[in-house]
């Protein structure tokens, strides 16, 4: 087993809620597993009309004056400190997993939870409790993964098998998992390692949200937190999520494991999703989502009982590994 990060004092992942629930937030995923479509702390209004059709802005140079010397208000400026991010990603040993391995992350954050009354179709969210997750992703698709929550029972993850649909409710034996899984890889060579080329895919690969420059910067998110992206691959990402529109940073965050880190996010019709970067490493720690405007719109969508600045979804990274067996943490 190989830590791609060793794990600090506490740390963890991010989630979303089920993309069918309104767009609401996201845990961890932007690949199209649709079932357990739970990706780490994107916010996007619920009930919207659909994407509005904005026209890609053709980004000049993905790269940054990098200041020298420790953090410093430069750091200020969201473009400088993701190329600072892509400038350490790129220094990082390349560690390749085999296609019969798994990723493995552990974390732990908390979510809202949403109902909807029947007859008003108005949604009503709560905030939910502290939830731990440990999730075994196949790096080829061709593996049934798992999934263990506290205060639920594990799940095979198998997008393609029509019995489980996705996933199934009960593990009866974790060593006799499913076959005939067809799932989304956790691990995709074929991700660009150029910034240009990566924005681009970004963009393409890019769905839902209320703008195109929204739904590329939830893409960036998904796939920080719920795939494994080789350093040239990890370095071009943050060099594109430079040139998205809107990103800026909120200094001095601190995420659920106590740690003190970078904000960089981007807000939208009174949602904030935002990444957490380490202030030191640029590794990514975690995941938030924030209200920032009391609006009708945001009433509407279940957060009439929530102030601006309030955090709605928090998750913060603990470990992530490349294992061998699916329940493997160490």
């Amino acid at each position: 087993m190989k830590d791609l990060f060793p794990p600090p004092a506490r740390e963890m992942p991010a989630g979303r809620l089920d993309a069918r629930r309104a767009h609401l937030m996201a845990e961890m995923d932007g690949r199209v597993r649709r079932p357990r479509r739970l990706v780490v702390g994107g916010l996007v209004a619920t009930g919207l009309a659909g994407a509005v059709a904005a026209a890609v802005i053709v980004p000049g140079d993905a790269t940054a004056p990098r200041p020298d010397g420790p953090p410093s208000a430069a750091l200020d400026d969201a473009r400088v400190v993701l190329v600072r991010a892509a400038e350490a990603a790129a220094a990082r040993p390349d560690v390749r997993p085999r296609p019969d391995q798994f990723i493995y992350w552990e974390s732990k954050g908390s979510r809202l939870e949403l109902s909807a009354d029947s007859v008003t179709r108005k949604f009503t969210a709560k905030r939910g409790p502290m939830i731990g997750r440990n999730e075994w992703l196949s790096v080829s698709g061709k593996r049934a993964g798992l999934l263990r929550e506290s205060g639920d029972r594990a799940r095979w993850l198998c997008d393609q098998d029509p019995e489980l649909r996705g996933y199934s409710d009960v593990v009866k034996d974790v060593n006799r998992p499913p076959t005939g899984c067809e799932g989304v890889p956790a691990y995709r060579p074929n991700v660009p390692t150029d910034a240009r080329r990566m924005r681009d895919w970004i963009y393409r690969e890019a769905q839902g949200g209320n703008s195109r420059d929204g739904a590329a910067f939830t893409k960036v998110g998904d796939m920080l937190r719920g795939n494994y992206l080789s350093p040239a691959m990890l370095a071009a990402m943050f060099r594109a999520a430079a040139t998205i529109p809107g990103v800026t940073v909120t200094r001095d965050v601190v995420d659920l494991a106590g740690r003190k880190g970078i904000g960089i996010g981007r807000t939208e019709r009174g949602m904030r999703e935002e990444l957490i970067l380490d202030e030191r490493t640029y590794e990514l720690r975690g995941t938030r989502g924030v209200l920032t405007e009391d609006t009708a719109m945001t009433r509407r969508s279940g957060f009439g009982g929530f102030k601006p600045g309030e955090v709605l979804s928090s998750w913060a990274i603990l470990k992530v590994a490349i294992v061998d067996e699916v329940d493997q943490r160490s």
